[in-house]
């Protein structure tokens, strides 16, 4: 039988399981979808149904940050994280946004104490909850301005950080279950009314963007970290160690393969780059 896996993989020097686990799953779809998303940016940009398939990924990656016990700032992120600047600035994408992994560091940063003031007076937690989520809905545009996927990130997150108390509170009753529901709807309404104004979706991608959105966060509302051994995996064994390398070097997987999309693109003389050309802001 599964066993419920006590913490998320800390850190990449920690011994792992050997059979898979439903991160391992989580993860792995959320690579697929991201790769789908930046395959239509590079090659495809003008296929806007890639990027609403992709954008999909998203909520996954944020939920997971705010879900994990763990706030790792380990040299590995900051590296990958500089080195991926590093490359925009090679091939001339623009300064701004900062990428999504020192988005990552940010929140790993600030989610903590954020979560503890919101939830810190029962009586009134649904109100600041909500109150949260109109600031940080308000700061959404501003904020993805200088950061990749801005506050609109941090509210998945949040809802992430939410589940982990809902499933295991470190103190009875923290959050419940119709706090993070109204919380979670604000986070789908505005990351999609976002997307939809930075790419132009249509009504019919914008609906899809919407409701995908809403059902993935509903998948990740009954996750929970489970174990299988080697010996449970039955015919995912021959696939286990694709699903290890996808579930667990994800870190590794988004920056070079993202970097590698860059510099193809600047060798083939894609007119969005331009080597050492340098603006502010990303196109």
């Amino acid at each position: 039988m599964p066993v419920m896996v006590t913490t998320l993989f800390q850190s990449s020097s920690a011994k792992l399981p050997e059979g898979l686990t439903s991160y391992d799953f989580l993860k792995t779809l959320a690579v697929l979808l991201m790769i789908v998303d930046h395959v239509g940016y590079i090659v495809y940009p003008d296929e806007m149904w890639f990027r609403v398939i992709g954008r999909l990924c998203i909520p996954v990656w944020f939920f997971l940050i705010g879900y994990a016990r763990s706030r790792d700032l380990s040299p590995r992120l900051w590296t990958w994280a500089g080195i991926l600047f590093a490359v925009e600035l090679l091939v001339g994408r623009g300064l701004l946004p900062v990428n999504i992994l020192m988005t990552f560091i940010l929140i790993r940063m600030i989610i903590d104490p954020l979560m503890e003031r919101i939830g810190r007076d029962p009586r009134r937690r649904l109100e600041s909850v909500m109150l949260a989520a109109v600031i940080l809905g308000a700061l959404a545009l501003p904020s993805s301005l200088f950061s990749e996927y801005g506050t609109p990130g941090l509210m998945f997150a949040m809802t992430g950080y939410m589940s982990r108390r809902l499933r295991t509170p470190e103190k009875p009753g923290e959050y419940t279950h119709i706090e993070r529901i109204c919380f979670s709807a604000v986070s789908v309404a505005v990351f999609a009314g976002i997307q939809t104004m930075g790419f132009g979706f249509s009504i019919p991608q914008s609906t899809v963007l919407m409701t995908g959105t809403g059902a993935i966060l509903l998948l990740l509302f009954s996750f929970r970290p489970v174990e299988w051994t080697y010996g449970e995996c039955g015919v995912l064994r021959p696939v286990v160690p694709l699903l290890h390398l996808t579930g667990r070097r994800t870190l590794e997987i988004y920056a070079i393969h993202l970097a590698a999309l860059f510099l193809m693109a600047a060798i083939l003389g894609d007119p969005r780059f331009s080597w050492l050309g340098f603006s502010w802001f990303k196109n």
